[in-house]
């Protein structure tokens, strides 16, 4: 028997984002925060942004349903959509990575400078010239002051006493003025640098997700075989049987939102417990399917 998300995948998305994913956040925002943890919420409102737009651009196929209702014509920006799919999967693991994962919250700090300090090493990569405008150097100056800062507040910090020098140099090099916030511990400490794809692995667990960033992947970055895909399909009708498998991973990794959301927030977890039996136990219940928990 079909759940409501197989039967009607597209309603069940704008359920979940404008009624249950807003009354979670809601309950969150009660608290107003200004230090470090404000970022989560950022980062849940370009999850909440991104799916918004993936709603509008899906949404929009239906209105340009051909005569016979289970066959969409193709009037949808193709690579729009598996990209978006892409960066809400990114933004996603991020969020969990960084704000929930960690088992203190000394831990959870700690990686969000790792992800603060990677970032503005990264931007640090631009090829900026002193003359390109007025304010250039004191930008640069600027930056530069706060990436020292940040080598310094990580050494400080009370979870990097707690980890070997060993270990600590495979995500933070003072020496060479490097560093990976993507990284997973063991049980006897040890520390697992990690690539994007294996954080995906590691946060989403279904080999469905992990199939999917590759695929959204290759329309994100023009690979030949999103290009061979597009001249396929160019032209010709889309069917249900391909848009709603990709409207379902956005309702799942809403849910994954909504129930991390819960496990870092009381607030929200109120909230949660004031949703309806059934839509309770359907987030419960598709979260332990597709984590495997």
């Amino acid at each position: 028997m079909l759940t409501e998300l197989e039967k009607y995948p597209l309603q069940t998305y704008e359920v979940y984002l404008l009624n249950h994913l807003t009354k979670i956040y809601s309950a969150r925002k009660e608290v107003i925060r200004t230090d470090w943890t404000k970022h989560s919420d950022l980062l849940i409102d370009k999850f909440a942004i991104h799916s918004s737009t993936l709603f509008q651009l899906i949404d929009g196929i239906i209105e340009h349903k051909s005569v016979d209702p289970n066959v969409r014509k193709f009037s949808f920006d193709l690579f729009s959509v598996n990209s978006l799919l892409r960066v809400l999967i990114e933004t996603y693991i991020t969020f969990n990575h960084i704000f929930v994962l960690g088992k203190s919250e000394d831990e959870k700090e700690f990686r969000f400078l790792l992800w603060q300090l990677d970032g503005l090493l990264e931007q640090k990569k631009f090829k900026i010239n002193n003359d390109d405008f007025e304010e250039v150097e004191s930008i640069l100056n600027a930056n530069k002051t706060k990436i020292d800062s940040l080598f310094d507040q990580i050494t400080a910090t009370a979870f990097y006493k707690t980890i070997t020098k060993t270990e600590l140099v495979k995500i933070f090099d003072t020496d060479k003025r490097k560093t990976n916030w993507k990284f997973k511990i063991t049980e006897d400490n040890r520390i697992i640098p990690l690539k994007i794809i294996e954080l995906v692995e590691l946060t989403c667990v279904s080999r469905t997700f992990i199939n999917l960033y590759k695929y959204t992947s290759t329309h994100t970055h023009s690979g030949y075989v999103s290009i061979e895909h597009f001249e396929k399909m160019r032209g010709k009708q889309v069917s249900d049987d391909y848009v709603n498998p990709l409207v379902n991973q956005a309702n799942i990794l809403t849910i994954f939102l909504i129930k991390d959301i819960c496990s870092i927030d009381t607030n929200a977890q109120k909230a949660f417990l004031n949703l309806s039996d059934n839509t309770r136990h359907e987030i419960i219940g598709i979260n332990k399917a597709f984590r495997k928990i």
